[in-house]
């Protein structure tokens, strides 16, 4: 009997040891996308290069190694994409991009203090829906009551057939955890992955996504 209540106490505080490395958390976040590109049907278009209010919520988990290292997955449904501002016969024109996609951030993080850390990795990318929608470049103000505005004024122009379905790209960033499970993030992704698909007069030559988000997220606490 002494024997299998050790053996349970060990599996138990196994299983706590355990438990106490897990972390589940939400978090929310909003930033700034911007495209690179070279249009297939008209190369030597001058246009330039806008950002547009990236969106992004993340489920993540989170599996400390020791007190130094961590690794951590999420899953995170994201609005991404870019605006490009041209002059079509004297008139400034501006063509919003709207991709949704659900990505999936895998990164390997350091903590050199106990509530901060640095983290790298890859996010994984599939599209859900690429839309294009051109207007004139009107200034509607605000950062993000513009962005939605002008989305309303675009028609809209289905993009899927000239955007490839996966991406990878690398990023990295820095987090703070605060003591009440809190905690706030800022990440840049590099835009290295040519997600251009028809690369032959129609669509785009080279399609590249780049974006800055900062969140503020919930770890939930193990009772």
């Amino acid at each position: 009997m002494r024997k299998f209540l050790f053996t349970v106490s060990v599996i138990l505080s196994g299983t706590s040891l355990n438990a106490q490395k897990l972390k589940i958390g939400i978090k929310g976040s909003l930033g700034r996308t911007a495209l690179e590109t070279v249009f297939a049907d008209d190369p030597h278009l001058h246009f330039e290069s806008k950002g547009r209010l990236a969106i992004r919520v993340s489920g993540i988990v989170e599996y400390y190694l020791n007190n130094r290292w961590a690794v951590q997955g999420e899953i995170a449904p994201s609005l991404l994409g870019g605006r490009f501002i041209y002059d079509e016969d004297g008139t400034e024109m501006i063509n919003k991009i709207r991709l949704q996609t659900l990505n999936f951030p895998v990164m390997v993080k350091y903590y050199p203090f106990q509530k901060l850390n640095i983290h790298a990795g890859a996010d994984f990318g599939f599209l859900i829906e690429a839309e294009s929608g051109v207007s004139r470049n009107v200034d509607h103000g605000l950062f993000i009551g513009g962005d939605f505005f002008q989305d309303l004024l675009s028609g809209k122009t289905d993009l899927g057939h000239n955007i490839k379905t996966f991406s990878v790209n690398p990023f990295v960033g820095v987090e703070y955890n605060l003591n009440n499970g809190l905690f706030m993030d800022a990440r840049y992704t590099f835009g290295l992955y040519d997600i251009a698909k028809n690369k032959h007069g129609e669509g785009f030559e080279t399609l590249k996504n780049s974006y800055l988000l900062m969140g503020i997220g919930y770890k939930f606490k193990k009772k």
